[in-house]
């Protein structure tokens, strides 16, 4: 039996690209890609691009 949402290998999507920006400070940037970081290994799948200015 096949669960609900199961795709075979197949037809799986390999990775699915997301971006986002800010211009925060340091200490934002740095928060940001520490939670890109958990979310990423949370999410296989998903690769987030940070787009954020120098300061």
């Amino acid at each position: 039996m096949v669960q609900p949402g199961y795709l075979p290998p197949a037809l799986a999507q390999d990775v699915t690209t997301i971006s986002f920006g800010g211009w925060g400070g340091v200490a934002e940037d740095e928060g940001v890609k520490a939670a890109i970081e958990v979310f990423e290994a949370e999410n296989e799948d998903i690769e987030v691009i940070w787009q954020h200015p120098p300061p």
